[in-house]
């Protein structure tokens, strides 16, 4: 089993000094709340008195929704503007100490502890209740933040310590337990430098199940490729955003990047386990900011929360084809390595607005190497959904290359996550950085391309 790093890997990579920045103006207000929460005005959770404010499409507001887990390090179920409601198993009769639903697990009334077994969800690290509160703090409340959708049913599942480490089988078992108890998203803002068969056989389970799966993308700057569970067929990898509009430096890239969200002093809730009193002000007792993909991923969990709350028949597929057509384009034009399918756009998302008519992306690029390390091929793995004609593979030599060679297809199928075919070393020599594309035509002819960054070397 690996040991995946809950803060320093995933959820702090660019900690703010690893403390509050300052908390919540005080007031209650949506515009007090939206000054605050920089990431959410972003992306079109602006007040409800702008008329392109994604929360006058849904708010969350009107009860009990969307079901969504939160995989991570626990919950402090105590906070004054934490989530108002937490999901409770009511096929248990709590402190009987017997196993009324037969699922194994004794008295899972609010969630479980996979980390020591048992129904402490004590949140000692403090990054499960931050994460829970960017998807569902209580709203106009007259305290702190306002959660993105504040109907969520809220799931926590403790998988991580104190200092943030958990491994592979503890998240296999969260996320198939969240899938068993019915969430219709899992926010996972965990992983590591290892890809792990068990995490993927949990998606996989999570996706046949109708299962909208957010992964953090990862804090180290480096190819989403060689990080579990960011690089699951089937994840949908969330990668950060700064405040200048840009993907942040640290923000992992690559193959399987979904898109960006805001990830640079993101304002959420401080859980009571996580500090020493006596090092903290009174005025940032309950709130701080941090940074890093752990808190870009529950912004796009979020907002596939209201989207199942406006729409509940939205099947995870459809839910993945809105948040990359409706996505504001960065970088390189389409799907690219660098931001995925661009910015998250909530308002547009939540309209149900396509910009393009077809979803591309590519998912993986696995290299085949003989027993001396010489590469022998490279598998391509891809999504194509939507209105297209066909699509083909190309090659382009270098980083910034500028023309490509077709090397494979044309293909007609739809593809999802699935191989699409195997490039052979004769079509990659002479440089060790290489752009793999998927171009599709779409019905009026038009490309729609998704190039993502091989580096054979490195």
């Amino acid at each position: 089993m690996k040991e995946v790093l809950a803060g320093p890997l995933m959820g702090s990579g660019i900690k703010i000094g690893g403390v509050a920045i300052g908390g919540p103006s005080g007031r209650g207000d949506e515009e007090a709340q939206a000054e605050d929460q920089w990431g959410l005005r972003e992306v079109g959770f602006l007040p409800k008195s702008d008329p392109n404010s994604a929360w006058n499409i849904i708010d969350g507001q009107g009860g009990p929704n969307t079901l969504v887990a939160v995989i991570d390090s626990g919950f402090d179920m105590t906070h004054p503007d934490g989530p108002q409601y937490i999901w409770t198993n009511e096929a248990e009769i709590p402190g009987n100490k017997r196993d009324d639903d037969g699922n194994g697990l004794i008295d899972d009334i609010n969630g479980w502890n996979f980390l020591n077994n048992n129904t402490d969800l004590s949140d000692y690290r403090g990054h499960g209740t931050f994460v829970a509160g960017i998807i569902a703090a209580k709203a106009n409340n007259g305290i702190g933040i306002a959660g993105i959708d504040p109907g969520a049913v809220i799931l926590p599942l403790k998988v991580a310590d104190a200092e943030g480490r958990t491994d592979s089988f503890h998240i296999f078992q969260a996320i198939n337990y969240a899938v068993n108890k019915g969430a219709r998203v899992l926010n996972i803002s965990l992983g590591n430098r290892e890809v792990s068969k068990l995490e993927q056989a949990a998606i996989n389970h999570a996706r046949n199940n109708g299962v909208f799966v957010t992964v953090a993308a990862g804090n180290l700057n480096e190819d989403i490729g060689k990080h579990g569970p960011a690089s699951s067929l089937g994840a949908f990898a969330v990668g950060a955003m700064d405040m200048s509009g840009e993907k942040s430096t640290i923000s992992n890239w690559g193959a399987n990047n979904g898109l960006i969200a805001p990830g640079e002093a993101i304002l959420s809730l401080r859980s009571k386990e996580s500090f020493d009193p006596k090092k903290v002000s009174k005025d940032t007792e309950f709130y701080y900011a941090q940074s890093g993909t752990s808190f870009s991923t529950p912004i796009v969990a979020a907002t596939a929360s209201l989207l199942l709350a406006k729409d509940p028949n939205l099947t995870n597929t459809q839910i993945e084809d809105i948040l990359h057509r409706s996505a504001d384009d960065r970088h390189a034009k389409g799907w690219d390595y660098e931001s995925g399918a661009g910015v998250l756009n909530a308002t547009a998302a939540l309209k149900q607005e396509q910009k393009v008519p077809v979803t591309v992306k590519v998912n993986q690029l696995r290299t085949n190497r003989d027993k001396n390390g010489k590469l022998e091929s490279v598998d391509v793995f891809g999504t194509v959904r939507g209105d297209f004609q066909e699509y083909a593979i190309g090659v382009g030599k270098g980083a910034n290359a500028g023309s490509f060679k077709e090397v494979a297809g044309p293909f007609k199928e739809t593809a999802e996550n699935a191989w699409i075919t195997t490039i052979g070393k004769e079509h990659l020599r002479g440089s060790d950085d290489w752009l793999i594309q998927i171009d599709a035509k779409d019905a009026q002819g038009q490309s729609r391309t998704a190039r993502s960054i091989l580096r054979l070397n490195k």
